[in-house]
């Protein structure tokens, strides 16, 4: 029973507890929604508050975000000024550098050239001193050797006459050996005596006796003249003129001569080391002078190094024949590249067959390069004398295929370009192609050679292709109206200016089996030739025409040769060149027709914005066609031509900026025209624009 009501009272308890939990979590559940309710209202408020307070304060918030946007925009704005102003000091800076290292180098070079200068003076006075004083030696010499001569002749006579009487005396048995004079005097002493009585004046005793007195007075004076002959002329007084002399090849006489004196001294004991040092360096130089280089070579080492510290001028002449002796093939071909270079071109190839004579003992390796060489100035040679195009029997143009029919064998690209040069003079055109093509493939570098490879290369595939692929002035450039007989007139100038000879192609037909001939490969080695900044400007002028470029490659030829014809001459050449019609980039036969002009150019803007860049850029042709002179349409033509990469950009570029300094239109006009170009593009017009040596 007890139990029962414990469990009842268990339960009881657990009801109430439960109940009363239930009313904590109602009470709690009111708690939360009444928080939840106060949240909200609060949040409520917050948003009132916060809108009440952004309606307020919108307008100072925004005049504070404008605010720091144009303080960030005058920031970057200082910035860039900053950055300009930096550009602009750095490049100052440079340039100034670079004016400072020009003015050194060509003070040094004028330096170099005075004292050049001054020692050429100095060694041509030195020389002519050296030649009067042997012609006034030679001229002592021939007067002491005359007189030797008259002594020789008077004692000759006195001999005769004393020879005369001996034989009398022989003939009397007075004189057993007549030909002994003491013995005649003896024989006249024993005719004295025998005649003495029948010459009571004495006459024959005054016979005898001047004929004493006249032979020993000749045999003084024959030994005054030795004398004179010996001091007149010491061997080692005379080496510093026979160093000089030996200077010039070709002098046999002169060459026996100093030997003689070389030889005289390296033998006299009583010669010091300095003078036999001399003598060794002369002899080798001699040695030299006859080509014999292997025994040269080894009596110059052993003399120079014996030389005095104070011998300069013998350790230079010292110097110059150990070049030569040392390596005599490299003597012989720069003496002809020089010689060339003074147009004595058969002086020049007479200069490498002695180099090709040589490479046999010498370098045997460099035959083939040595005969493509000697081919190469025969063309030339041919080229002179025939004032054009050589005839195909003409004996230099013969030579020069039979130097390259040997050359070739090397299979080097000089050996492959010399044969091309043949087969090109002789219109063989297929052939000359192939050869360049096979010299391009063995240099693959861009050096001096590889780019002449290319240039030949690319001139002859840019001959030869067909007018309707070539590279056309409506491509890149229009030009103007010329006179009846100009447009052939410059074509020929041109041609002579690029490429040093001209002559016509004749028309070419093609076998099936022929190479393919592709205006890409031309353009190719065009670029390649551009792109190297060794490149020498007349190639790249080549280069510039052969991508259809006539005008920019006038100017980089020009601008080329600037250092050779002075600043007058330059400055006067270059604005006839952009002053001429013909060589600015647009058309003059059209009538100016600015509402046509409008229409186009109004067209190139929509396709160009659009990013239809080849159709906008015949667009603002067609503008530039029907008005040539107005900056915005060539900037236009640029930065159309500039988003398909293409070069001739910068000629449009160019125009449009000399356009815009001659204020058509002006420069507000152009700049409105421009706005909405930004980023790279824009900073390539700024560098046109903004350049005021453009």
């Amino acid at each position: 029973m007890s139990l029962g009501m414990n469990k009842s009272e268990a339960v009881i308890a657990l009801e109430n507890g439960k109940k009363r939990a239930e009313s904590d979590a109602k009470s709690k559940a009111e708690e939360v929604a009444k928080t939840k309710e106060e949240a909200a209202k609060a949040d409520e408020d917050n948003k009132t508050k916060e809108k009440v307070f952004l309606a307020k304060h919108e307008a100072e918030l925004k005049k504070a975000a404008d605010d720091k946007k144009v303080a960030l925009d005058e920031a970057d704005k200082t910035y860039k000024e900053s950055l300009k102003d930096a550009d602009k000091k750095l490049a100052d800076q440079k340039a100034e550098a670079e004016k400072t290292v020009k003015e050194t180098m060509l003070a040094a070079d004028k330096k170099v050239k005075e004292t050049e200068d001054t020692a050429k003076k100095e060694i041509a006075e030195e020389k002519k001193a050296t030649e009067k004083k042997l012609a006034e030696a030679d001229t002592k010499l021939a007067m002491l050797k005359d007189e030797k001569t008259k002594v020789e002749v008077s004692l000759k006579k006195s001999e005769d006459f004393v020879g005369a009487i001996g034989t009398e005396l022989s003939q009397a048995n007075l004189v057993k050996d007549k030909s002994n004079p003491m013995n005649v005097v003896d024989g006249l002493k024993k005719g004295m005596e025998i005649i003495q009585s029948k010459d009571p004046q004495g006459m024959i005793r005054g016979l005898q006796t001047k004929l004493v007195d006249d032979t020993n007075k000749f045999t003084k004076q024959i030994e005054v003249v030795d004398k004179k002959l010996k001091e007149s002329r010491q061997p080692g007084e005379m080496l510093d003129y026979w160093r000089t002399l030996m200077e010039k090849k070709g002098q046999a006489e002169l060459e026996k001569k100093a030997t003689e004196d070389v030889e005289k001294v390296m033998v006299d004991a009583a010669a010091n080391p300095e003078l036999k040092a001399r003598a060794e360096v002369l002899k080798g130089i001699t040695l030299r002078n006859q080509g014999k280089y292997v025994e040269a070579k080894a009596l110059l080492e052993k003399g120079k190094a014996a030389l005095n510290a104070g011998d300069i001028a013998w350790k230079l002449q010292a110097d110059i024949a150990l070049k030569e002796a040392n390596d005599p093939v490299t003597h012989f071909v720069e003496l002809s590249k020089k010689q060339e270079s003074m147009n004595q071109i058969v002086e020049s190839v007479n200069s490498l067959s002695k180099a090709i004579e040589l490479s046999t003992q010498f370098s045997p390796k460099r035959r083939a390069e040595l005969l493509a060489d000697r081919c190469l100035v025969e063309i030339e040679r041919a080229q002179v004398r025939a004032k054009g195009k050589p005839q195909l029997n003409d004996p230099s143009l013969l030579a020069a295929a039979k130097d390259a029919d040997e050359a070739v064998l090397s299979k080097t690209a000089l050996g492959y370009y010399a044969k091309g040069r043949v087969a090109e003079v002789r219109g063989e055109i297929i052939d000359a192609i192939d050869f360049y093509r096979k010299a391009v493939n063995e240099n693959k570098a861009l050096d001096a050679q590889g780019i002449i490879y290319r240039i030949a290369l690319a001139r002859l595939l840019n001959s030869v292709l067909p007018n309707n692929i070539k590279p056309k002035e409506a491509d890149v450039e229009k030009v103007g109206v010329l006179e009846k007989k100009e447009p052939e007139m410059l074509t020929n100038l041109f041609a002579l200016l690029l490429t040093g000879f001209y002559f016509q192609q004749p028309e070419i037909v093609f076998p099936p089996e022929s190479p393919k001939i592709s205006p890409k490969e031309s353009r190719k080695l065009a670029d390649e030739i551009l792109a190297s900044p060794d490149a020498p400007f007349d190639a790249k002028a080549q280069a510039y025409a052969i991508k259809g470029l006539p005008t920019k490659a006038i100017r980089e030829y020009v601008i080329g040769l600037r250092e050779k014809m002075g600043p007058i001459h330059f400055e006067n050449l270059m604005k006839i060149i952009e002053d001429h019609p013909s060589l600015t980039n647009h058309n003059l036969g059209n009538q100016a027709n600015p509402v046509e002009a409008e229409r186009f150019y109004a067209t190139g803007m929509a396709l160009y914005f659009n990013k239809r860049y080849l159709e906008a850029e015949k667009a603002f042709m067609a503008a530039v066609e029907n008005e040539r002179q107005d900056a915005r349409y060539q900037y236009y033509l640029g930065l159309s031509r500039l988003a398909q990469n293409k070069a001739e950009a910068a000629e449009a570029f160019e125009a449009a900026s000399k356009y815009e300094k001659l204020g058509r239109p002006s420069r507000a006009a152009v700049s409105t025209s421009l706005e909405r170009v930004q980023g790279p593009q824009r900073q390539v017009l700024n560098t046109y624009r903004n350049n005021p040596n453009r």
